[in-house]
């Protein structure tokens, strides 16, 4: 695809028609608008792998959306660092491919469970809970966690899943199996 047009939204892709062209399938450049113009454009670098190095707009001051990344010595394709506009750089510090932490614009760290599934995360000292727990030894999701109105859990290690819904402090329990919906009931708290 190259050119998509719409009354809404327009763009048009450069792969090597433009000032720095990409031979290989990668998109060097992004034309986009709100109509048939395309006054917005967006110009991306890529290293010897192919990887987004850094993505622009183009322009200056507050108009200005710049992106730049590095990645690992290792080749395993992870971002060591990553700078947005005018922001701090960011750095990632990883054991293996697992993310342990954050440090210069963002602070943070990560912690698994022993079959290194993701569980928290602490970003600038503000701890937050994944959106799941584990199932110890069969990596089936026990509880979600972290959404405001919804809780999903497995009461037992069988296959029924039990979402609840939270309206005004009461609950609506829907009942999952297999990801196939089978009955709900309204439950007063």
């Amino acid at each position: 695809m190259s050119k998509s047009s719409s009354p809404k939204f327009s763009q048009q892709l450069k792969y090597q028609d433009c000032t720095n062209p990409q031979w290989n399938g990668n998109i060097s450049q992004q034309l986009w608008g709100d109509d048939a113009t395309l006054p917005n454009t967006s110009s991306y670098q890529y290293d010897r792998l192919n990887r987004l190095t850094s993505g622009s707009n183009g322009q200056t001051g507050t108009a200005s959306i710049a992106e730049v990344i590095d990645y690992d010595d290792l080749g395993m394709g992870n971002i060591k660092t990553l700078k947005r506009d005018a922001l701090p750089v960011n750095t990632y510090s990883y054991i293996g491919n697992k993310l342990m932490s954050l440090s210069g614009g963002l602070t943070g760290s990560y912690t698994y469970d022993a079959n290194d599934n993701y569980l928290t995360i602490v970003i600038n000292k503000e701890s937050s809970k994944s959106n799941f727990a584990v199932l110890s030894g069969y990596d089936l999701p026990v509880k979600f966690v972290g959404y405001k109105n919804v809780d999903f859990y497995q009461p037992d290690q069988n296959d029924d899943f039990k979402k609840r819904y939270y309206i005004n402090g009461d609950h609506l329990q829907h009942y999952l199996y297999f990801s196939i919906d089978i009955k709900e009931q309204y439950m007063s708290k």
